[in-house]
């Protein structure tokens, strides 16, 4: 479970952190819209709760959610941080 990390005192983790479940929330956002396109064969459940769980959490990654290129960077810096 990463969500007690999101009030993490270390700002490379935290940070990494909301970059890393902004980049799934966005993910399973499409899988699930590309899903429902396919109407039931395509469902994954898991997907759809994955969605859930991340949406309800996505007040703290609200400025990356409209900036890919934030969302990345703030993974890559934590990735570079903890495989030191």
């Amino acid at each position: 479970m990463l969500a007690p990390l999101l009030d993490c005192e270390d700002t490379t983790i935290r940070e990494g952190i909301r970059g890393l479940l902004a980049i799934r929330q966005a993910s399973a956002t499409a899988a699930v819209q590309e899903a429902t396109s396919q109407g039931w064969t395509g469902f994954q459940g898991s997907t759809q709760t994955l969605k859930n769980h991340l949406d309800s959490l996505d007040a703290f990654w609200t400025p990356l959610k409209s900036d890919p290129a934030a969302r990345e960077k703030k993974h890559k810096d934590f990735k570079a941080y903890a495989f030191q």
